[in-house]
Parts: structure tokens; C-alpha cells; sequence
């Protein structure tokens, strides 16, 4: 049955040197109906080379091309995607390492609900420094089966090294957003979360490997504009689901991690377009003069919430003193 086959996509730019470890780790998995498709979005080394060595070894391995000049590992995912003969997704980044278990306890979750194409599957991961080799696991957020939407408009959870989902899932939200700069797998589980529900598994099943040269995580500035480009693209909704106080809370939060790594905001939204939209949002809920109320509107939460823990301990020390007396 072709529910029990998947098509798993990579995205690959110059990668000659990661490319075989993260192929092997799949080629090798205990699960093995699958077909391995790597997109190539307009290397200029030997990725390809690599590729092909690996198509003359395994029928299962398909190489692809962006037709695109270099329009991203976003545009490379919805190559894949759109050329998938099997209706389970999963994807890898060309420099990761899968567990050899991964499809198998993915499929393991989707066995139990019925494979229900509603249903999308996330793991944990052990981050790899790619210098120094130390392994360390790496607990994702728990995003409940539940309220996957609502938990999802708040914070950021799986990585697309992780994700398991139903092809058809993916034509419905249209695919992916190919203008999303970072934080893309956010983007994507928020609209996945509206057609479906996320199961976690809490146990690592891929190495995510860190430090590389060219890292998003490594640019504050890449983060703080994906971070706003999701309280942009998803207001209305982080609204209607969590309401004012906590979108505002989301903007001053994020606006004072930016001044606290130092980075000049106003510089920024003269050069980019979705932080202007942010600054309109700043504008809209806190005034013109934003920069100073969120200040005070940040302390007030400080100390709203100080103030909350010290009736709690307050109740606590009565209650024990009438228990006491008693």
C-alpha cells in the first residue's frame, strides 16, 4: 500500500562535504520503503558528483534540479515535494544525520492513529558541534496534540529534520512559503496546525549538526527578522487565539532581545521591509513613542508577576499558620 511508503526530500547547495554522511544515514535506516529525492538548487562543486555515485548504488536515490537560479532550500523543498510519487513527506538538511530507527518509529506513531493524513510527527534531535564533535540532546518544545494551533502561534517547535506529513497536507496549505526567510519550518507547522494535529516524540532521532559557516542560527539579525515576519504574517490570528496582552507582550519581548544584542533597529527596518511592518505593528499597540512604553510595559509585567507569586506565598504562609494553630 502506498501509505506505507515515503518520499524524503533534501534540499542541497555545495554540501560535497556533508552530503554522503547525511545519504548514508538514510540509505541505511531499518525502514526501508522509501524514495530518497535530493534537490540540487544550483550547486557550483561536486555535490552532484556525489549524488550520482550514490544513484549507481541504490535505485532508491533521485536527483532533481531547481530550475530556479539559487531561489533557496524553501523553493528546493517544493521541488521535492511536488515530484513525490508517495503521499508521507519527510525531509533532511544535507549536512544532518538520521538515527537508523527514525522512519520506523515515525511510522510507528502514524500506525497507531489510523495513519490519518491530519496527523504530523516531530522528534527531538542530539545537536552536533561541527568542530569540536559534543553531542548534546536537545529537547524541542512540546507542542500538545490537542491545541497544536494554539501552541504553535506562540513558539517555535519542530524542524523540518523532524517532520513526517501527509502530501496532501502540504498541497492544501499550498505548499511552502518560498519568501520566508528564517524560522521556516515555523511557518510551515502553523499552517500545517490549522488542517492538522502535531504528535511529539520526545526521544532524539537525528544529529543536527551546528556551526557550520553558513548557520542561520549564527545571524541574530536573519532570527530577529524571521521571529517578526511570524507576529507579522500571523497577527490576526495570535489575536483571536491568545489576545492584546499577549501580542504585545510577543513585540516587546522580541523588539528588547534586539536592543539587548545590540543591534540597531532603526537601521534595519530602513533596509527591510517586513521590520517596517513590525514597527507599524510597535506603533499601532504601544504609540509613537513605543520604545519608552515598552520599557515600562515590560516592567510592569516583571512586576505584575512578582507581585502574583508573592500573594500565592502569602496564602501559603496563612493557610500553614491556621493549620498550625489548629
Amino acid at each position: 500500500m502506498e501509505d506505507f511508503f515515503c518520499s524524503i526530500v533534501v534540499p542541497v547547495f555545495n554540501r560535497e562535504k556533508t552530503l554522503e554522511r547525511c545519504i548514508s544515514s538514510i540509505l541505511n535506516q531499518s525502514y526501508e520503503k522509501f524514495e530518497l529525492l535530493l534537490v540540487d538548487d544550483n550547486s557550483t562543486d561536486n555535490s552532484k558528483e556525489v549524488i550520482k555515485q550514490f544513484i549507481q548504488k541504490d535505485s532508491r536515490v533521485v536527483l532533481l534540479s531547481n530550475e530556479k537560479n539559487k531561489k533557496g532550500a524553501q523553493s528546493a523543498r517544493n521541488v521535492g515535494i511536488k515530484n513525490a510519487k508517495y503521499d508521507w513527506i519527510m525531509f533532511n538538511d544535507s549536512d544532518d544525520v538520521w538515527h537508523e530507527n527514525k522512519i520506523e518509529k515515525e511510522f510507528d506513531v502514524l500506525k497507531q492513529h489510523n495513519f490519518d493524513k491530519r496527523i504530523i510527527v516531530y522528534s527531538d534531535c542530539y545537536t552536533v558541534d561541527s568542530f569540536s564533535l559534543e553531542k548534546k540532546y536537545w529537547k524541542l518544545p512540546h507542542i500538545s496534540f490537542e491545541n497544536s494551533y494554539n501552541d504553535l502561534l506562540l513558539q517555535s517547535a519542530p524542524m523540518f529534520q523532524s517532520i513526517l506529513c501527509a502530501k496532501s497536507s502540504l498541497e492544501k496549505i499550498n505548499f511552502l512559503d518560498e519568501e520566508v526567510p528564517s524560522y521556516q519550518e515555523w511557518d510551515t507547522s502553523i499552517r500545517l496546525a490549522e488542517i492538522g494535529n502535531f504528535v511529539h516524540i520526545q526521544e532524539a532521532l537525528f544529529d543536527y549538526y551546528i556551526g557550520s559557516d553558513d548557520a542561520i542560527s549564527k545571524s541574530i539579525e536573519k532570527d530577529f527578522i524571521g521571529r517578526v515576519n511570524i507576529y507579522n504574517k500571523f497577527k490576526n490570528a495570535i489575536l483571536e487565539q491568545h489576545g492584546d496582552k499577549k501580542y504585545k507582550t510577543l513585540l516587546a519581548n522580541t523588539f528588547n532581545n534586539l536592543k539587548n544584542q545590540n543591534l540597531n533597529f532603526y537601521d534595519l527596518k530602513n533596509k527591510n521591509s517586513i521590520v517596517k511592518k513590525f514597527e507599524e505593528n510597535l506603533i499601532l499597540f504601544f504609540g509613537k513613542n513605543y520604545a519608552k512604553k515598552i520599557k515600562r510595559f515590560s516592567k510592569g509585567n516583571i512586576f505584575f508577576r512578582a507581585k502574583r507569586r508573592l500573594v500565592k506565598i502569602i496564602k501559603l504562609l496563612l493557610r500553614n499558620g491556621r493549620e498550625a494553630t489548629i
